[in-house]
């Protein structure tokens, strides 16, 4: 579980290898070898934090009031 780093550049501007999943398939492949079942988990953001404090964010839905005019009931 490390970072994704899919939008990575270097100093010059150029485009940089994702070293967060080069690590982790590096890692995965090593334990492997010693006997480990291992498999590679990648976040949809930059890292697992960035994942977890989105899903953690309200939705646009969620923002907005309920107005009793938009409610269908009788009194």
């Amino acid at each position: 579980c490390l970072d994704n780093d899919y939008n990575a550049t270097c100093r010059d501007g150029s485009p940089a290898p994702n070293w967060g999943q080069e690590a982790a398939f590096k890692f995965a492949h090593k334990y492997d070898q010693l006997g480990y079942q291992t498999s590679i988990q990648t976040p949809h953001n930059k890292d697992f934090n960035v994942d977890l404090v989105s899903m953690r964010q309200p939705t646009t839905e969620e923002k907005s009031p309920i107005h009793e005019e938009d409610c269908d009931y009788e009194l």
